[in-house]
């Protein structure tokens, strides 16, 4: 058989490939070839092309050597081989020929570094160093630190917040959390020499798949780094996060609050959570979710007192095991050791005070001082 092709500005026939072609075999199926026609680009809707094949060969209904019985023209697809261009989309681009094993389109997998995000212009993302003094401008580069990922959801005007309505946020708060976040601990292991290998505090390192309402989504990441966002006086978007070597702020007493005095109440006992089960992703187990339970420290006691109260907690943008324990083991200390709340009313010259800030109370009907935070 021959294909031919004309083009309709010129009016008159090209064979393809210039020779007639020719197909030698034997089946009992039906038998698919493709061919692929190169043809000159062209920006004018107005030019199309006409295709034809011809049946060179006579059919026949007997069988034998050289007979043909059927030959149909299938099906006929446009391929248009100009750049094209996805802005805010990752495109992964591959070839895979179609064979015996391979009939339908395979799954894909891999290992990426995804977004690139404003990051502070004086912080080295894979070294996590902050050098000299911040001028408050930024770059874009890949990071896992969870803080500037919040940041980029918040005002990014693509898909983030500032995409539906503004919101101003205090960039000096999340570059604070985001040095809080990168400050090197230890993993509680070891290297070959006996000293222990340290990592950041925090990272993040998720797919955004489910929709959410954007304060729910925010506070959601927030929470990776035991952080809250709330909005100030002013309107601005804060960032706060628990720190428990932040200095107290202010000491409140009976002379500096309202009548009342001091409230105490105390958390349910069955709230006290002292057996914690922790689900992260482990590189290790191809990418699968992992668990591991932690009841240290104090779990152990607090079992023997009150007896097995289990939590379950999903340690979300987590790929270290390291990092998923101590996660939890805070969590594990702030359930079992902060167990009472202090109520109190005072004027609004303490509007100074922010959450999560550590602040002292004198409470001289107690008999004590005690600190804790807003």
């Amino acid at each position: 058989f021959k294909i031919e092709y004309m083009k309709n500005t010129e009016g008159f026939w090209r064979k393809f490939g210039n020779r007639d072609v020719s197909v030698y075999g034997k089946t009992t199926s039906q038998y698919t070839r493709d061919y692929r026609i190169p043809i000159e680009r062209s920006d004018d809707p107005n030019v199309f092309y006409t295709i034809k094949v011809t049946r060179l060969t006579a059919a026949s209904s007997t069988s034998g050597k050289g007979k043909v019985f059927e030959l149909n023209f299938s099906q006929i697809e446009q391929v248009d081989a100009k750049v094209n261009h996805f802005p805010g989309t990752a495109l992964v681009h591959f070839n895979v020929k179609t064979t015996d094993q391979v009939s339908s389109l395979p799954e894909l997998y891999g290992i990426y570094k995804l977004l690139k995000i404003k990051i502070p212009s004086n912080y080295d993302p894979e070294t996590r160093t902050y050098t000299g003094t911040w001028d408050g401008t930024f770059k874009f580069a890949w990071t896992d630190n969870p803080a500037w990922c919040l940041y980029d959801l918040i005002t990014n005007t693509t898909y983030g917040v500032n995409a539906y309505y503004p919101v101003t946020p205090d960039k000096w708060d999340f570059y604070e959390a985001g040095q809080y976040c990168d400050e090197m601990v230890g993993s509680g292991n070891y290297d070959q020499y006996g000293n222990e290998i340290k990592e950041p505090r925090y990272t993040f390192n998720y797919i955004i798949t489910d929709s959410q309402p954007g304060p729910q989504m925010l506070n959601y990441i927030a929470g990776v780094f035991n952080g809250i966002l709330y909005e100030d006086s002013s309107g601005a978007v804060r960032l706060a996060y628990e720190d428990n070597e932040k200095q107290a702020v202010h000491i409140f007493n009976p002379t500096n609050i309202l009548e009342g005095g001091f409230t105490y109440n105390f958390t349910d006992p069955s709230t006290r959570y002292n057996d914690y089960t922790v689900s992260f992703v482990n590189p290790d187990l191809d990418w699968n979710t992992d668990r591991r339970r932690v009841t240290t420290p104090y779990g152990d006691e607090s079992i023997e007192e009150w007896g097995r109260i289990p939590y379950d907690y999903n340690a979300i943008g987590c790929i270290k095991e390291s990092e998923a324990i101590r996660k939890t083991r805070f969590k594990l200390i702030t359930s079992i050791k902060e167990t009472m709340t202090v109520n109190f009313s005072t004027n609004r010259s303490m509007m100074g005070v922010n959450l999560f800030d550590t602040i002292l109370i004198c409470d001289p009907d107690m008999n004590w001082s005690q600190s804790g935070r807003i």
